[in-house]
């Protein structure tokens, strides 16, 4: 390469060497051809090679050619770029139609049965309380139906029989009775105190020896419903209140069922028996006894009518509440805007945890495939709540009085949360009878000191058999937090020199003047790459946690990989220079992505960087990059709930505000600099 053509390299050094932070020498161990330790800094090593001056060879790669098959790196740079959008986010029209099923797909996981319940508890006065049911899927903090079967008494098979001798004869005393049953009640406990009740009253039942059926709403317990309402009428939110949401546990409680009735029995008097079996004029039928004064009183009053309470109550109702997130195949992660060619504006279903009363409101999150700081994002969002849950109860439930809200939240350095964009209902919605799309656009906003987004959807209504009929009515939420990771603001090394070398062997002439530039170009990127590198190198040692250093290094070897593609590269092969090319765009994305991941877990947003990691991940799972082996700690997700709520949808929010590769030195003391070996660098021109 000619001293001219190195020129502007040298001029960008120049520019750049009063903010280097390797300008000063001191840690800086640089490796001349013999393996000896030199004494120049990298700086000047850099400015060595590309005046001419002393060189360095570059230390030999311990990396492998690990790129997965199912990229393609023998095209264009938009070939290799939407494989390896499909490599992450599978077949576009595969996922443009799993979208469309999304909604449904939710409705056929939510189905429940009502099953039985075991339950102890004391029955009185003949009266059986059979079965307590209630659905096997009771989702997070919902209103659920609730069935008891009674069966009133046989009189006959109460009181044994009562003879009595009348000469050579017997005669046998008849008892006559029935149950009154006159209220039944239900309750949702915990300890001694009522959480949610549901009472029938002035029923007025009048039975013997018969079933009955009776149903009734109940509530989980539930100490987040008006909070939630008043979140989603307006007002700042905070992270940590919105995670709590999320990750809100429904606590143990039992269901107890309180039947009030009364015993009425007549017994026959026997003197009215003797009379019976005895002859009598017309005139001493006047003094014939009631048949039913058994007591003589001269009243045909009950022998017995007494008040009872009979109840039931489960073990353990939470046997019902589903835990986890139940995942409806959505997409997770997101992609930056390097592949906005690809993917456009088409809506993609995406994962997401969620919570509140996931067994009575569906919702499902689509989103644009782009995600990335300070660029607008389409949102479809689809909220239908669901009656035939209640199916046994009433087929006539509405949600009503329902308002949402969707939010993306600023996360910043400081632990403080703001709101970078707020979209929410006007007003009242309808009720939630039909399907209710709403289309909006979140635009991520961020600043200075912002560290991640996360978008968050809020629901909020109250539950009803009719609307006329407020007092059996329960408030019910939900919460979503989409798992979508929203991009930093990376600029890409390679990505406009690898399109200009397509338009280069697109004639299929590529001449001297075109070999020169793309040596020259490689030649800048590959010391891009080092610059990168050794910037990456002292985050890594300045991180405080093993997760977040292991993703610096992960960033590390793949800016080396991308090192080793541009260096093994034959100018005079045409196949050599398109494949190179191309993997080195890869491998800086794949680069990009772990230094984003550092970043989230250097703030403690492990739910983002885990999001992000597996993104990452699944474009490589036919190589040697697994998580397991990359990041080391605790990699659970923090924001997995016990509670079934779920709705299955899957997102997360991921967003790091800071261009490019972030200098913890400025954020954290006691720096120092670190080592980074560079050598000479060499294209093959045979």
């Amino acid at each position: 390469m000619k001293l001219q053509t190195k020129s502007l390299f040298i001029l960008f050094l120049v520019l750049i060497s009063p903010f280097s932070v390797f300008a000063d020498g001191t840690g800086y161990v640089g490796i001349d051809d013999g393996g000896g330790t030199g004494t120049g800094t990298l700086f000047t090593d850099i400015w060595d090679w590309l005046t001419g001056g002393n060189t360095v060879d570059l230390p030999p790669s311990n990396t492998t050619d690990d790129t997965p098959s199912d990229i393609v790196f023998n095209g264009t740079q938009n070939e290799t770029e939407q494989s390896s959008a499909e490599a992450v986010m599978g077949d576009k029209e595969q996922s443009i139609i799993e979208a469309s099923n999304s909604t449904q797909r939710i409705l056929d996981e939510i189905k429940s049965d009502m099953v039985s319940y075991y339950c102890v508890g004391y029955e009185v006065g003949g009266l059986v309380q059979e079965v307590i049911n209630a659905p096997d899927k009771i989702g997070g903090f919902s209103v659920f139906p609730v069935r008891i079967t009674v069966k009133t008494p046989s009189i006959d098979s109460m009181f044994p029989e009562d003879v009595i001798d009348y000469g050579d004869d017997q005669y046998t005393i008849d008892v006559i009775g029935h149950t009154e049953i006159n209220s039944v009640t239900f309750k949702v406990m915990q300890g001694g105190t009522v959480v949610s009740k549901y009472e029938l009253t002035d029923l007025n039942i009048t039975s013997e020896n018969q079933e009955h059926t009776f149903d009734a709403i109940l509530k989980v317990p539930d100490d987040y419903a008006s909070e939630v309402a008043v979140m989603t009428q307006g007002g700042n939110l905070d992270l940590n209140d919105l995670n709590a949401l999320v990750t809100a546990d429904v606590e143990n409680f039992e269901i107890y069922t309180e039947v009030n009735h009364n015993l009425v029995v007549w017994k026959e008097n026997a003197e009215w028996a003797r009379w019976d079996l005895e002859e009598h004029t017309p005139e001493e039928e006047e003094d014939k006894p009631l048949r039913w004064d058994d007591d003589d009183d001269g009243k045909d009053d009950p022998w017995k009518n007494t008040s009872y309470i009979s109840y039931r109550h489960t073990t353990s109702a939470t046997q019902s509440i589903l835990d986890g997130i139940v995942d409806h195949k959505g997409k997770e992660g997101g992609l930056g805007s390097e592949y906005r060619d690809q993917y456009d504006d088409e809506m993609f279903a995406f994962k997401a945890d969620a919570n509140g009363a996931t067994s009575n409101i569906v919702m499902t999150i689509k989103s644009s495939m782009i995600h990335e700081l300070n660029n607008p994002a389409g949102y479809s969002v689809t909220i239908i709540g669901y009656p035939e849950y209640f199916d046994t109860y009433s087929t006539d439930m509405k949600i009503q009085n329902v308002s949402y809200r969707l939010v993306a939240i600023n996360y910043h350095a400081d632990g403080t949360s703001t709101i970078s964009t707020d979209s929410k209902s006007d007003g009242i919605l309808p009720d939630l009878t039909k399907v209710g799309v709403i289309n909006t656009i979140l635009d991520y906003n961020s600043d200075e000191d912002t560290v991640a987004i996360y978008p968050f959807l809020l629901v909020s209504g109250r539950i009803y058999q009719t609307e006329d009929n407020p007092d059996r009515s329960f408030p019910v939420w939900a919460i979503s937090k989409p798992r979508i990771t929203i991009r930093s603001n990376y600029v890409f090394v390679i990505t406009d020199h690898s399109k200009l070398i397509d338009s280069f062997l697109a004639d299929g002439d590529f001449t001297a003047s075109e070999k020169e530039q793309t040596e020259a170009m490689f030649e800048g990127d590959v010391a891009d790459y080092l610059s990168k590198i050794a910037e990456l190198e002292s985050n890594r040692d300045f991180a405080d946690d093993t997760d977040s250093e292991n993703a610096y290094q992960k960033a590390i070897d793949y800016y080396q990989k991308a090192i080793d593609s541009l260096t093994a590269i034959s100018l005079t092969n045409t196949d050599s220079i398109i494949e190179g090319k191309n993997k080195a765009w890869y491998y800086e994305s794949q680069a990009k992505d772990w230094v984003q991941i550092a970043e989230l877990y250097y703030y403690g947003l492990d739910d983002q960087a885990l999001t992000l990691a597996s993104t990452t991940e699944e474009a490589n799972s036919g190589s040697d990059f697994g998580l397991i082996g990359a990041i080391s700690g605790d990699l659970i997700p923090a924001v997995i709930t016990d509670n079934w709520l779920g709705i299955l949808i899957v997102l997360a929010g991921v967003v790091v505000v800071f261009g490019g590769d972030i200098d913890l030195k400025s954020m954290k003391s006691g720096a120092k600099k670190v080592s980074s070996k560079m050598g000479k660098i060499k294209f093959s021109k045979k």
